[in-house]
């Protein structure tokens, strides 16, 4: 298997849907194989039903997956312990991916063997359209890296975010998976999983590469732009870093 790729997913039967919709209009060269696991993280809505109604289409690509412990990191690490590719992909359940994303992702381990992870572009889709306050300094709680637009190596403190980010399976092997005890749970809006991750790799000397043509969209509902989001957001960054 040359691709897995993950997207956990917690009470977002209706955002899911448009993203499943995107990856099954994604584009690979022939030959390539793939699967694509849905981590249903315990989810009280209709998500379950939507994962299956899309496993019936495709039963030989996709996998529904249920997690009952609710926690980012218990379900992408059920995802990890279930997946078959060489490379292991991950991508959140809000996004619209680029067409050309998963092949990108191959071509560019491909292009670089010494890379042992990948970030790609998240670019912020405001559904209500963008509010005028919102410029880059804010774009980061949005998905948005910005790190421009040339392919390049990046040093931890720089890291890539979880809705874009893709490993050679051998990362897990030698780091470990990611702390059970950092990431979204529920409603909470905890992180830096991905962070503590990439400290990991960092320290044992794993290159970490970002390419812009990696791409993905971040679809941002208007309530997230509310001065009560942005508030809790910032507010459990500040957990998530301690």
């Amino acid at each position: 298997m040359d691709i897995s790729i993950i997207v956990c997913t917690h009470n977002r039967a209706s955002t899911l849907r448009e993203t499943l919709l995107s990856f099954f209009q994604m584009e690979c060269d022939s030959g390539v194989s793939y699967e694509l696991l849905v981590v249903d993280n315990n989810s009280k809505d209709s998500t379950k039903q939507t994962i299956q109604s899309f496993v019936m289409d495709y039963p030989d690509v996709m996998k529904y997956v249920r997690e009952e412990k609710v926690g980012v990191s218990y379900a992408r690490n059920t995802g990890i312990r279930l997946a078959q590719g060489k490379i292991i992909a991950f991508t959140d359940d809000d996004v619209t991916l680029d067409k050309r994303w998963g092949q990108e992702i191959l071509n560019t381990f491909d292009n670089y063997p010494d890379a042992a992870c990948i970030g790609g572009k998240n670019s912020p889709l405001f559904i209500d359209g963008q509010p005028k306050w919102a410029n880059n300094d804010i774009f980061v709680f949005y998905g948005d890296t910005g790190f421009g637009e040339i392919t390049k190596y990046i040093e931890f403190p720089k890291y890539p975010f979880g809705l874009n980010m893709a490993f050679r399976r051998e990362v897990f092997n030698k780091v470990g998976m990611f702390s059970p005890k950092l990431g979204r749970y529920g409603s909470a809006l905890l992180s830096g999983e991905e962070a503590e991750l990439f400290y990991r790799i960092s320290k044992y000397k794993l290159k970490t590469l970002y390419s812009p043509h990696v791409a993905v969209r971040h679809r941002i509902p208007a309530e997230r732009t509310k001065t009560g989001w942005i508030l809790s957001r910032y507010y459990w960054q500040g957990v998530s870093d301690v």
